[in-house]
């Protein structure tokens, strides 16, 4: 919740003898920036007796969360479905993340994707790619991979960058579409200039391969140490499969013992399997 006001004006609202809801809110943003929820508590209840839906969702995260009163599902729901009626698009979110985990609430997926489809009609993105998901898993809605690429190629439109990635894998995997590597490298391709690290792993694994594009471990080389110098845990472990097999890049365990490590940190199993290999041949 970010704080709109600096310090002379929350102590001029403090004083303030007849405070409005939206002054009562402001006080209570000053108060949640502070950590003190406890009176961010009773500013934002007092608050959420206006049209504001901003504060009646506010009241229910701090009921759903436990922040400066005692955690209560019930009377989150309640602030929540106030908000929605006032016309928070958030509220809805947060409602249906309640009924598909089925906290406080009867497991709902159904319901989840009747308000996460509603948001999404606002081209809220957190919505869309949500209900994308739920198209590819079937969850609250029957399976249709075409129409996961459908709201993917609507997310490129909006400009959501990353979407390259996600559509270069439905036409490398034949998902809502015919499998076309070429196609696929060509997303890839697009997504490199979004810096996507995950489009710059994929370049550099079709290069390694010579799917859709002709074998060149150089270039492999080239996009999966930009890749894993931008977190992805993927290229890590295949820049430490090169290094350790000498593979275009001049062999050196201590590099591929580096790579492997830091995948390995960031969860990537084989990289650990790798180490420990590399481990006890040493011994």
């Amino acid at each position: 919740m970010e704080n709109t006001i600096n310090q002379e004006q929350f102590n001029e609202l403090l004083q303030k003898e007849d405070k409005t809801s939206l002054d009562s809110f402001a006080i209570a943003k000053y108060y949640y920036a502070q950590k003190n929820y406890e009176a961010c508590f009773q500013y934002a209840y007092r608050a959420s007796f206006g049209v504001d839906h901003e504060a009646s969702l506010f009241v229910g995260e701090l009921y759903l969360k436990g922040l400066g009163v005692e955690q209560d599902i019930q009377k989150a729901l309640y602030y929540l479905n106030k908000a929605i009626e006032l016309g928070s698009q958030e509220a809805k979110l947060i409602l249906a993340k309640l009924y598909l985990s089925g906290e406080g609430v009867e497991k709902n997926e159904e319901k989840a994707f009747e308000l996460i489809n509603q948001v999404a009609e606002q081209n809220n993105v957190s919505a869309l790619k949500k209900l994308a998901e739920m198209y590819l898993d079937g969850c609250g809605v029957e399976k249709n991979e075409e129409k996961y690429l459908e709201i993917l190629f609507y997310c490129r439109d909006l400009g959501l960058a990353e979407t390259n990635y996600y559509i270069g894998m439905c036409y490398l995997q034949g998902r809502g579409v015919s499998k076309d590597t070429n196609k696929a490298f060509q997303y890839f391709n697009n997504g490199k200039d979004q810096k996507d690290a995950k489009c710059y792993y994929m370049l550099g694994l079709m290069y390694s391969q010579g799917e859709g594009v002709e074998k060149d471990h150089a270039r492999a080389s080239y996009w999966f140490t930009l890749a894993a110098n931008n977190g992805e845990k993927r290229a890590m472990y295949n820049l430490g499969v090169y290094y350790e097999n000498g593979i275009y890049l001049t062999k050196d365990l201590d590099k591929a013992i580096y790579w492997y490590t830091k995948a390995s940190e960031l969860g990537f199993q084989k990289a650990g399997e790798r180490l420990t290999i590399i481990t006890n041949s040493e011994k």
